[in-house]
């Protein structure tokens, strides 16, 4: 019988070696869209559960009275930064409203090394040495974002504890132990152990300081600045010397480990307080243990269930969830200001009574611009030509002795011309003048016309 897993796995190998190992997407934090549903890393699955659950889902870019609105906010940050003063005052003022949950998502180096260590398993044979080269090179380079990180300033909720290697657990300890143990004997989570780069500590207020720019790993101690990416995403992320700046809210909270590993390391915290009566902030340490690749283990599975059961408190119905990605360094807050609001600009044009003249000229533009609408067909192409250009005053010329009827008189003047200019007595253009004879008759007719 082939393992749960093995299924689970043999899907995902398919489907990316329909579209080739070259396409394969890597891109990290994102719930929405194509890459957020075929990515590795992506967070797409985990947003399907919410929706699954019942949830109206909604896109975060900013934090605004708008957001305010919804009843739990994931947080997936593309890469690690500090959690400004301003984003933590707006959501200190968030959860203070009754049953809010913010799950907020700790990033990681990612699943791409995972997966190809074990797609090996699966690849055909002329195929596997390019996966173990892939496999190196990602291992490769998790390895040097692991050595390059450095402590992150706290705004006061928590601590992140770089580890100095990727630890890998099967075993579970704390409130949400039982619910990630196997369901049935084919799904045994020691075949696939989750696996964490930090780990959560209560945030501690004391006077101890970390050197600016200083490597969180012991093997780091005393080099150079760390250069490097600050997520599994490069290249475009900034490197880990632009991490940001925190302030320690004022707002006492209490710190509870939910989900440990078999060593004690905090891997799942829940964070209350007081002030915030029924809400809570939920902190995942690791990204890996929730992307889309993640769910082909049914022990990521059984956790992601149990994030979105924990964290729809609220009793709207359907509970509205937003979803962001961006990181918190990054993150604007838009709140209104307090008082009655004012017109300002070109509002000012909406308020009484300017109003009154405004919706008028509005009617009057729109009657005007209806006037000039083309209504005669397609426009006609003229040509327009040089005033100065004589063959123009010649063509009018012509023009008008054809609408007068006079090309006895052009043929005149023309033979004219040449009989006086070039002295040719015949040819084309020339006319033979009248004779004596017939002159007469007609000189005679003009003397006996009526005086």
């Amino acid at each position: 019988m082939i393992r749960r897993r093995h299924r689970y796995f043999i899907v995902i190998l398919c489907c990316v070696g329909l579209v080739g190992c070259n396409r394969l997407s890597t891109d990290y934090g994102q719930s929405a869209g194509y890459m957020a549903s075929q990515s590795l890393n992506g967070f797409g699955a985990l947003r399907q559960t919410y929706i699954n659950a019942g949830a109206d889902d909604l896109d975060v870019r900013r934090l605004t009275d708008r957001v305010q609105r919804l009843d739990t906010i994931v947080w997936t940050p593309t890469y690690s930064t500090a959690i400004g003063t301003e984003v933590t005052f707006w959501f200190d003022s968030w959860l203070r409203r009754d049953k809010r949950t913010l799950v907020y998502i700790v990033p990681d180096s990612g699943s791409e090394a995972d997966y190809w260590s074990q797609a090996i398993e699966f690849a055909l044979p002329d195929q596997r040495l390019e996966y173990r080269r892939r496999a190196a090179r990602s291992t490769n380079e998790r390895i040097q974002w692991r050595l390059n990180r450095v402590p992150i300033a706290s705004n006061g909720w928590f601590e992140l504890e770089p580890l100095v290697e990727r630890r890998q657990f099967d075993t579970f300890r704390g409130r949400w132990a039982k619910q990630l143990e196997a369901v049935d004997e084919t799904d045994d989570p020691r075949a696939t152990p989750l696996q964490s780069e930090y780990g959560i500590e209560p945030y501690r207020d004391t006077d101890r300081s970390v050197p600016q720019n200083q490597p969180a790993n012991a093997a780091n101690q005393g080099s150079a600045t760390p250069i490097g990416p600050v997520g599994p995403t490069a290249p475009g992320s900034p490197n880990w010397n632009n991490t940001g700046t925190a302030t320690p809210t004022g707002t006492e909270v209490m710190f509870m480990p939910v989900l440990m590993d078999d060593a004690g390391k905090t891997v799942i915290a829940r964070i209350t307080s007081k002030k915030w009566r029924d809400s809570q902030i939920i902190v995942v340490g690791g990204g890996s243990l929730l992307t889309n690749y993640a769910f082909t283990h049914p022990t990521s599975v059984r956790l992601a269930d149990k994030i979105v059961h924990e964290s729809l408190l609220a009793d709207t119905s359907p509970p509205k969830v937003g979803f962001t990605s961006i990181p918190p360094a990054y993150m604007s807050v838009s709140s209104s200001k307090p008082g009655v609001p004012k017109a300002t600009g070109m509002e000012l044009l909406t308020v009484w009574p300017v109003s009154l003249i405004t919706i008028h000229a509005v009617l009057l533009g729109i009657v005007v611009c209806l006037m000039l609408i083309p209504s005669l067909g397609r426009p006609k192409r003229v040509r327009y030509h040089a005033t100065s250009h004589f063959g123009a005053h010649l063509d009018a010329v012509a023009e008008l002795m054809n609408r007068a009827k006079g090309e006895t008189f052009a043929r005149s003047r023309i033979s004219d011309y040449f009989r006086r200019v070039h002295g040719e007595t015949t040819g084309q253009w020339i006319i033979e003048e009248p004779t004596s004879q017939e002159v007469e008759p007609k000189e005679q007719e003009a003397n006996e016309s009526p005086q």
